[in-house]
């Protein structure tokens, strides 16, 4: 199985688009359209792994599921008798069972909403094209509240993808309005740009701008945002890793190399924090190492929520 995924990922990496063209952002399909949503089962977790240090998570909390078009949303077995405002946390991109079982290990008190919309980028960005796209897609989701929770509001919005899933958090985060809406943004191996016109180096600015004015306000404590990569070269566009490099230049935060163990298998290689701002390299050139992003959402990305979202 590694050995058909990592020829399939190099044929597929070969074909990518040129997403030299200032907007929109570049399709993606490279690793997504191989794994197909991370399907693939998951690797048994080795000696090392089960060894290895692990962020800590909450209890493990009981959800029920609610089926919605295009979504299943999760809510807190206890959630129409538990008072206040309920978080909302929506995650773009991966096969439902790993996302449900982050979401079981992280003691997160929120509704869930998983949405799969297929393979590469572009589908993701077309559902939240126009302004105000979120917005009625969160009124949505209290109405949900309002018939399984007993009528709760909706708290705070945090955006979670995985690898394609980040094509629609760039379009909400590129529409005014609703960008306003979002306290968290968490990208797991996946936030890529095109380059700068006659560069094959330089990442272009003004895709990268919604993610930019965000990673701002997450170093100034005004929001979170957390993102992990890995060593994924695309030929024609630029990887996750480089895209993070472009918001840590871009508000002032300096990474810190590091060697250690990770969840799972994975190998932690640097780190750097700026109050809500958060970045995470990892080890890794090939699809098992990318879909471990998915796999471990909970110790990842998610984990820097933070406990008042538990």
């Amino acid at each position: 199985m590694k050995s058909v995924l990592a020829s399939l990922l190099a044929v597929v990496l070969g074909l990518s688009g040129d997403p030299a063209a200032p907007a929109p952002a570049p399709e993606t399909p490279a690793v997504d359209e191989v794994v197909a949503l991370a399907e693939v089962p998951a690797r048994e977790a080795s000696a090392e792994t089960a060894a290895a240090p692990v962020l800590p998570a909450g209890p493990a909390l009981p959800y029920r599921k609610v089926l919605r078009p295009h979504r299943l949303v999760l809510v807190p077995g206890d959630c129409a008798t538990a008072a206040g405002p309920l978080d909302v946390m929506i995650h773009f991109h991966g096969a439902p069972e790993h996302v449900e079982a982050a979401l079981a290990r992280s003691g997160l008190r929120v509704a869930l909403a998983i949405v799969n919309l297929g393979a590469g980028s572009g589908r993701y960005e077309s559902a939240f094209t126009q302004d105000g796209s979120l917005a009625r897609w969160l009124t949505g989701m209290e109405t949900l509240l309002k018939q399984e929770c007993g009528g709760r509001a909706r708290g705070r919005v945090a955006l979670s993808s995985w690898s394609a899933g980040y094509g629609a958090i760039y379009r909400i985060l590129a529409n005014e309005q609703d960008a306003k809406l979002v306290d968290a943004v968490l990208l797991a191996d996946g936030l890529h740009a095109g380059y700068e016109p006659g560069s094959s180096t330089r990442v272009n600015a003004l895709q990268m701008a919604p993610f930019t004015r965000f990673a701002e306000r997450a170093a100034r404590g005004d929001a979170i945002m957390a993102l992990t990569h890995t060593n994924i070269r695309p030929p024609r566009y630029a990887s996750s890793a480089a895209t993070a490099d472009h918001l840590l230049a871009a508000t002032g935060t300096a990474r810190t190399v590091e060697q250690s163990a990770g969840p799972r298998t994975m190998r932690l290689e640097s780190r750097a924090d700026a109050e809500g701002l958060h970045v995470r390299g990892f080890a890794g050139t090939g699809p098992d190492e990318h879909c471990d992003h998915l796999y471990a959402l909970d110790a990842l990305t998610w984990q820097f929520l933070g406990a008042d979202w538990r």
